[in-house]
């Protein structure tokens, strides 16, 4: 009887040595971590951009989510010198149809599985910082995002409106 288990045991074993695949505890999960799908967008605090209105104008980040879960991207608002909207950017780094995985407590990548032609490699880490914030980071395919580049602090929008 004895025998027979050890047998059973050393032929599991060797099967398992032998499976091509490796299990992991972290896998990838259909559409967006629960941190971030609470709402449709999120915006950063406004921060100085040198490269518009002559180094006095400011800028802010807009972090876009559909509730269907098929969608994530960022956008860009300009404000003039007084703070108010100038332009508002189109979205970019479109993830469509995006997957998850979990990195650490409160710590998500996320990353696309179909793109569009000009949104190719956009990935995010998104971290929970408190209540209603985030931590973002990005990478992607234009030449200041090819590393890992922290975004900014998102606060959850209180109006529906993308203009601020």
């Amino acid at each position: 009887m004895n025998l027979k288990k050890v047998l059973l045991a050393f032929m599991l074993a060797f099967v398992v040595a032998l499976t091509p695949f490796e299990i992991s505890a972290s896998t990838w999960h259909k559409g967006i971590p629960n941190v971030a799908k609470t709402l449709t967008h999120w915006r950063s605090n406004l921060f100085r951009d040198k490269q518009f209105d002559f180094g006095k104008g400011y800028m802010r980040y807009l972090i876009f989510t559909s509730k269907s879960n098929k969608y994530f991207s960022y956008g860009t608002v300009f404000y003039l010198r007084n703070k108010k909207v100038d332009n508002q950017g189109d979205a970019e780094g479109i993830l469509y149809n995006p997957v998850y995985k979990k990195l650490s407590n409160n710590k998500y990548i996320i990353k696309g599985t179909k793109y569009a032609k000009e949104s190719l490699n956009w990935k995010y880490i998104i971290k929970k910082n408190g209540n209603n914030k985030l931590k973002i980071w990005m990478k992607g395919n234009f030449r200041q995002f090819h590393k890992w580049t922290y975004i900014g602090r998102f606060n959850k929008s209180k109006t529906k409106k993308y203009f601020y």
